[in-house]
């Protein structure tokens, strides 16, 4: 899955990461865009999928009763 290689940071055709090379691309664009006016921000992903991680991330039923519901 393409997810799950991406959030492990597997080793891209170029030897680094592919979280690295993302993170590079974003200093590029963000230098790139730097003192521009007319650049309040950008999303830097959307809606990212977590892959293998799904469970994990829908957390505990009890964190969700306790801290969530009350809030």
């Amino acid at each position: 899955n393409a997810w799950d290689a991406f959030w492990s940071n597997a080793t891209a055709p170029n030897g680094a990461g592919l979280e690295d090379d993302y993170a590079q691309m974003w200093e590029a664009v963000a230098a790139y865009f730097n003192g521009n006016p007319g650049v309040v921000g950008f999303e830097i992903m959307n809606e990212p999928y977590p892959g293998a991680l799904w469970p994990t991330v829908l957390g505990s039923t009890a964190f969700d009763a306790q801290n969530l519901t009350p809030f």
